[in-house]
């Protein structure tokens, strides 16, 4: 599926997911609440799962292309290093964790990206260097 294709997608449950939660605002049967909850739930981890895969797809991209989004075509990455797109709802301390193993290892990722600072929220879309696992 094209990056495109995802983002549409991603749009359309993200809007279905908000039309849920305004329903459930407004119902007042148990029952019904408990299905639309569990209905925004899945919503929610098909949106996740969308965003994993544009990230996959568009570090991939980048790989082919053998540069980095910030610097000139076919400049050489850091041996070791690689990149991570930043996803809405990431944190540092969860990077860490998925990616190298350990949340306690988010300072490793500050020091590789000066425009970070510790407490910020990070810019989704934007591109972190990470350390070797």
């Amino acid at each position: 599926m094209s990056q495109s294709g995802i983002g549409r997608r991603m749009a359309a449950l993200s809007a279905a997911g908000a039309l849920i939660v305004l329903l459930i605002s407004g119902c007042g049967d148990s029952r019904k609440v408990k299905s639309l909850q569990q209905e925004n739930q899945i919503l929610n981890q098909r949106v996740a799962e969308l965003e994993d895969q544009l990230q996959q797809a568009t570090l991939a991209a980048y790989s082919s292309q053998g540069s980095h989004p910030s610097s000139p075509a076919g400049s050489a990455q850091p041996v070791g290093r690689q990149e991570y797109l930043v996803v809405k709802g990431d944190t540092l301390w969860n990077i860490a964790q998925r990616q190298l193993g350990s949340g306690r290892r988010y300072k490793e990722i500050l020091s590789l990206n000066p425009q970070l600072s510790e407490g910020a929220p990070l810019k989704v879309g934007s591109r972190l260097i990470l350390p070797d696992r």
